[in-house]
C-alpha cells in the first residue's frame, strides 16, 4: 500500500532563516541614509549588539524609475552603505555572507493608486540576521534528519520537514547550497517505491517577486 507523505521545506524569501530583520528606506536617487532612518537603524544595531550572530544578509533595492543599469548600480551602493554601518559599529565584515543589489522593484499593475508611497517602500535595503542559539539540554539530543526519517517507518499523513532548502529572494530558483541536500533526499526517495508524497512550500518576509 502506498503511504501518503507531506514534505514541508523551510523556505524563507531572503534565502536563509533569520532571527532579526530590519529595513532601511532611502530618499529618491540617494544611497546616503537619512537622519531619521539612521536613528532607527542605530536602534536596531543596539538591539542585536549582544546577540551571537552567525551571518548577516543585506539586499538593496530601488524603485522603478531610471534605467535597469543605473538602478542595479544604485541598489548595490545602498547595500554597501549598510555594510559600512555594520563595520563602523565593529561588527565583523566576515559575518556579512550575502551583500547584493537587486535593482528595481517592479510596480504592481494592480496597485497604482498610491505610487509615491509604493515607490518609497521600494527604495530600501533589507537586512536579515541569523543568530546562534544558546546551548541547552535539548540541543544535545540527536534529531533525525529528513533523510533518516524517510528511510524509516512512515504512516499515512506523516509530515517530514526539509531543513535548509532555500530559494533566491523573490525567485523560484534554489540556492546552490541547497542542491546537495535535495540530491540526497532524491536518492532516498528513489528507493522508497512504497510512498506517495506532495511538497508544500512556504514564502515569508517579502512582498516582491520576480518569477
Amino acid at each position: 500500500m502506498l503511504r501518503f507523505v507531506y514534505f514541508l521545506p523551510l523556505i524563507c524569501a531572503f534565502s536563509y532563516a533569520q532571527d532579526f530583520a530590519h529595513n532601511v528606506y532611502f530618499d529618491t536617487d540617494q544611497y546616503v541614509v537619512s537622519t531619521q532612518e539612521e536613528q532607527k537603524f542605530q536602534s536596531f544595531l543596539e538591539q542585536i549588539d549582544s546577540v551571537s550572530i552567525k551571518k548577516i544578509t543585506i539586499y538593496g533595492f530601488c524603485d522603478d524609475r531610471g534605467t535597469d543599469e543605473y538602478n542595479l548600480w544604485l541598489s548595490k551602493k545602498r547595500a554597501n552603505t549598510i555594510k559600512w554601518y555594520f563595520t563602523d559599529n565593529e561588527f565583523s565584515e566576515n559575518l556579512i555572507t550575502i551583500l547584493d543589489g537587486k535593482g528595481e522593484v517592479a510596480l504592481d499593475p494592480f496597485r497604482k493608486d498610491d505610487l509615491e508611497n509604493i515607490r518609497q517602500s521600494n527604495r530600501r535595503v533589507e537586512i536579515f540576521i541569523d543568530s546562534s542559539s544558546k546551548s541547552t539540554k535539548r540541543d544535545t539530543l540527536e534529531i533525525p534528519t529528513a533523510q533518516e526519517l524517510l528511510k524509516g517507518e512512515l504512516k499515512v499523513g506523516d509530515k517530514v520537514r526539509l531543513k535548509n532548502i532555500y530559494f533566491k529572494t523573490g525567485y523560484s530558483q534554489v540556492v546552490p547550497e541547497s542542491i546537495p541536500i535535495l540530491k540526497e533526499i532524491a536518492e532516498v526517495l528513489l528507493e522508497r517505491t512504497d510512498i506517495y508524497f506532495t511538497i508544500q512550500g512556504h514564502v515569508c518576509c517579502t512582498h516582491d517577486t520576480y518569477d
